[in-house]
This record gives structure tokens, C-alpha cells and sequence, in this order.
């Protein structure tokens, strides 16, 4: 490496590192609302049901993520949502994000545009490294940044439903340790 060239590739290497962190927040958000999302069980099984489930989503790989957030998450308000039949003592929670079908569209492909990049860049970036080329460093350069915009907005997303979904849980464990809760379920 000539060392007029070491602070663009050193940029390079920077910007590599922080999509793919970017990435990596982006996974665990994912695995973090999937976990998440929904609940059931009965007061005796409840803990060890969540843990089992939280287990198996973080093993998952991204695109096996994104296909259940897409699915499971995203629902588009004018499709109905089914009642499940469940055993007497049984308690559930979920969170979905509803919306039109053009906005639960465009965050499915966000979604796939999101791991389409991250693909790239994990499997895909060696052919742009030629740190012996100021050109193609300058072209990585911007071809990084560009991914960069590209998956901001699903990290934004996110960030946005995790903080949602939490503040709900919130409200709602305010609610169950609420006098008002008591008088309701005595009803």
C-alpha cells in the first residue's frame, strides 16, 4: 500500500465498518422486537414460553428476520387478524404495526433492499477493495455512503417501533398493577 493512498483507504475501511455495524444494529433491533412482539401462556408456563421463543429468534440468520417481522409484524389494516382459540387461564399480548397497503409495502421492501445491501457488503465487498487505485477508493467511497442512506431508514424504523413497543408495555403492566385493572377483571 502506498502511503498516499493509507487515509482513503483507511476511510474506506471506516466506512466499511460502520455500515456493517449499522447492520448489526439493525439485526438486533429485529431480534429484539421479535422476541418481543407477542406473548402466551398460562402463569405457569409464561416465563419459560418467552425464553424458548427468544432463544430460537436469536439464532435466526437476517433474512429469516426480515421474513418474520414482514409477516408477523407489519399487517396491513385491512386484513383481518384471527382470533386464536386458547386454553382456559391463558393471557397474550401482541404488537403489530398496521397501516395502508402501500405503507406496509414499502417497509417490506425497505426491508429486503436492507438485507440485499448487507449481503453485498458481507459477501460481495472484496471485488471493490483495490487499495492500489485512488479511482475505485473513491468509488467505494461513495458507493458506501450511498448504502449507508439507502438502510438508515429501516434502522430508523426500528429504533422508532422498539421505543413504541416498550412505552405500550409500559402502559400496559401500569394498567395490570392498577386499582382500575382489579375492578375490570373482577367484572
Amino acid at each position: 500500500m502506498t502511503s498516499d493512498l493509507k487515509p482513503t483507504q483507511d476511510e474506506v475501511l471506516r466506512r466499511v465498518g460502520r455500515n456493517l455495524v449499522t447492520f448489526q444494529q439493525i439485526e438486533q433491533m429485529l431480534k429484539f422486537l421479535l422476541a418481543r412482539h407477542k406473548g402466551g401462556g398460562t402463569t405457569d408456563n409464561y416465563l419459560a414460553r418467552h425464553q424458548e421463543n427468544a432463544d430460537c429468534i436469536n439464532a435466526k440468520m437476517l433474512g429469516l428476520l426480515v421474513k418474520r417481522y414482514s409477516d408477523e409484524v407489519l399487517q396491513d389494516a385491512g386484513e383481518e387478524v384471527p382470533d386464536e382459540d386458547r386454553p382456559e387461564g391463558w393471557f397474550s399480548f401482541s404488537f403489530r404495526i398496521l397501516g395502508g397497503s402501500e405503507f406496509v409495502e414499502t417497509l417490506r421492501r425497505d426491508l429486503r433492499l436492507m438485507t440485499d445491501e448487507r449481503n453485498d457488503l458481507v459477501h460481495g465487498f472484496i471485488p471493490r477493495w483495490k487499495p492500489e487505485s485512488n479511482v475505485v477508493l473513491e468509488d467505494t467511497l461513495r458507493y458506501l455512503d450511498v448504502q449507508h442512506k439507502k438502510v438508515l431508514p429501516v434502522h430508523e424504523h426500528l429504533m422508532r417501533t422498539m421505543n413504541g413497543m416498550q412505552q405500550s408495555r409500559t402502559l400496559l403492566l401500569n394498567f395490570m398493577n392498577s386499582p382500575e385493572y382489579e375492578k375490570q377483571s373482577e367484572l
